[in-house]
C-alpha cells in the first residue's frame, strides 16, 4: 500500500483475513484502523527519534545482542580459526531451531545467550588458571 499498490495489498489483506476466518475489513477487536501514507523516503530524524526516542529500551537491547555476537560469536576473542564459526552457524538452526519454533524467540535468545555466558565465563576461568591446552579450549 505505501508502494501504490492499494488493490493489491487490500487483495493480500483480504486473503488472509479470510485464512484466518476474520470479518473482512473490519474493526478487529476494538482496535482502531490505521491510516497509512504513501511517501517515497523515511527521513534520518524519524529514524533516530523512533529509534531513540519511541523504542529506546528495544533499540538498546538489539544494540547489545549485535555487539555481543559481533564481540563473541565471531571469535574476535581467542582468534579461534573460522571452521569453528562455520560449524557453530551450522550446528545452531539444526540443535536450536526446534525450541526456538516451540518455546519462542524472545525466551530462547535470552536462554542462549545467557548460556553462551555462562561457558565463556567457565572457559576464561579454566583458561586463566591454565587447566585447558590449545586443544581443550578450541573444543570448549
Amino acid at each position: 500500500m505505501t508502494h501504490g499498490d492499494s488493490q493489491h495489498a487490500e487483495t493480500i489483506v483480504a486473503e488472509i483475513e479470510r485464512r484466518f476466518g476474520l470479518p473482512a475489513g473490519g474493526v478487529q477487536h476494538g482496535r482502531p484502523r490505521v491510516r497509512l501514507r504513501r511517501r517515497t523516503h523515511t527521513s534520518l530524524t524519524e529514524v533516530g527519534r523512533t529509534l531513540f526516542q519511541t523504542y529506546r529500551q528495544r533499540t538498546l537491547g538489539g544494540i547489545t545482542l549485535m555487539g555481543a555476537q559481533a564481540f563473541f560469536m565471531q571469535c574476535d576473542i581467542f582468534q579461534i580459526c573460522a571452521g569453528l564459526d562455520a560449524a557453530g552457524n551450522f550446528l545452531g538452526p539444526l540443535l536450536l531451531g526446534r525450541p526456538f519454533d516451540t518455546v519462542g524467540r524472545k525466551i530462547m535468545i535470552g536462554l542462549t545467550y545467557a548460556v553462551s555466558g555462562v561457558l565463556l565465563a567457565g572457559v576464561g576461568f579454566l583458561f586463566s588458571k591454565n587447566l585447558l591446552s590449545a586443544g581443550t579450549l578450541t573444543v570448549a
